[in-house]
């Protein structure tokens, strides 16, 4: 694996997550649960890691239910594989309807900023991005 760091400032990251979802999310298939994710490593690239990202709402049976569900039943649906099985499960590429549900959500962006991307944690692009 060829390791390249770039750098930017926390306000161009924040622009380009709200502006490109498609270039940091994917969505993660494992033991039948699918979750949007996104992947971080160290400083050296290393100790990459999956993370899962959601967030909950109340359904009308008072049940907590994902916001990007319908988003991530899509992506599953429309079988846009990328890189087929990760030693996590099966990848998928997001949506149309999971990056517009993204690019709604800045504080979602903000978030992951502030709490995901922390202690020397570093985002690392979607492989299929890369590739295009």
């Amino acid at each position: 694996m060829i390791k390249i760091g770039i750098e930017c400032t926390f306000e161009k990251l924040h622009d380009d997550l709200m502006a490109n979802p498609q270039r940091y999310f994917f969505v993660l298939l494992a033991d039948n649960q699918a979750t949007l994710c996104i992947r971080t490593c160290n400083s050296r690239g290393e100790e990459i890691i999956a993370h899962a990202i959601d967030g909950l709402v109340p359904d009308s049976n008072g049940n907590l239910t994902s916001i990007f569900e319908d988003g991530i039943k899509e992506s599953l649906t429309s079988q846009r594989h990328f890189a087929g099985r990760s030693r996590e499960g099966e990848e998928y590429n997001i949506s149309r309807l999971l990056v517009d549900e993204i690019t709604m959500t800045p504080c979602l962006i903000d978030w992951i900023m502030s709490s995901i991307l922390a202690d020397d944690r570093h985002i690392l692009l979607n492989p299929s991005w890369a590739i295009c």
